[in-house]
């Protein structure tokens, strides 16, 4: 089990952030598994990045890939 929160405040944690953490990390799953359970805040959002953010399947390009490590994204 992890415990994920942000770090600013160690004695509340505004319900804004925990709905956006929440989001971020079911839509994460689903990506990676879209029959995932969970059925709420599963909605992708229509952009992408080619090869970046949200690719469809296959090796990423050489430029892409460099955009992905200047950026800190990790490995799809």
């Amino acid at each position: 089990m992890f415990i994920i929160a942000p770090g600013d405040n160690k004695k509340t944690v505004p319900a804004a952030s925990c709905g956006q953490i929440e989001t971020f990390l079911i839509q994460t799953a689903y990506a990676k598994n879209p029959e995932i359970r969970n059925r709420q805040q599963t909605k992708m959002p229509d952009w992408t990045i080619k090869g970046v953010v949200r690719p469809t399947q296959g090796k990423p390009t050489k430029t892409e890939q460099a955009f992905k490590t200047m950026m800190g994204i990790g490995k799809e």
